[in-house]
């Protein structure tokens, strides 16, 4: 649970690739390139990490030039689904501002290299340029999430036979106390 960035799309050229590293390089963030100078490879790509303790940003090309999540590559002789053209990390416990600069990264990277990339932004901010809006939902969620942990943290032992349905039944019925 948190916030998180999810984006999907195409990269214009694939030779544009090292020119993503140049941008994490130039943003101080390390990162580090896949199959870029092997000849063939089923795809190519650079995984790069902003400062700090962060889930890195995945942008795995396939022979298309789509981006694909490291899993869909996996189990490529599968059919792709949505979701392995999906990429999503997890920004809710980095900065607000580590957020902010991801999000301006997918947009400069929009603009000038995945000029088909779509992004779905938790927070917000990719849609309303509004750090307001992102502050707010990362404290709602933040909040929610501290509930459900003082919720869970009272937990006792399991009757025999406990369904599914009767954990979650107790699980809101805890949240709801907290509320």
């Amino acid at each position: 649970m948190g916030l998180s960035i999810h984006y999907r799309g195409g990269i214009n050229h694939i030779t544009d690739i090292p020119v993503l590293e140049d941008i994490a390089n130039s943003m101080g963030w390390a990162s580090r390139r896949f199959n870029i100078d092997e000849n063939n490879p089923n795809f190519r790509g650079i995984l790069i990490k902003p400062n700090g303790d962060r889930e890195p940003l995945w942008f795995l090309f396939d022979l298309e030039g789509k981006l694909r999540s490291l899993l869909g590559l996996i189990t490529e002789h599968m059919d792709p689904t949505e979701s392995s053209y999906t990429i999503t990390t997890k920004t809710h416990f980095a900065s607000v501002e580590t957020h902010a600069w991801i999000i301006g990264l997918l947009s400069y990277l929009q603009k000038h290299y995945l000029g088909d990339l779509i992004v779905k932004d938790e927070g917000g901010y990719w849609d309303t340029k509004q750090l307001d809006t992102l502050k707010a939902k990362r404290q709602l969620i933040s909040e929610k999430l501290d509930q459900l942990a003082e919720g869970l943290e009272s937990e006792t032992a399991l009757p025999e036979n406990t369904s599914l349905d009767s954990l979650v039944e107790n699980i809101e019925t805890r949240t709801k106390r907290q509320s």
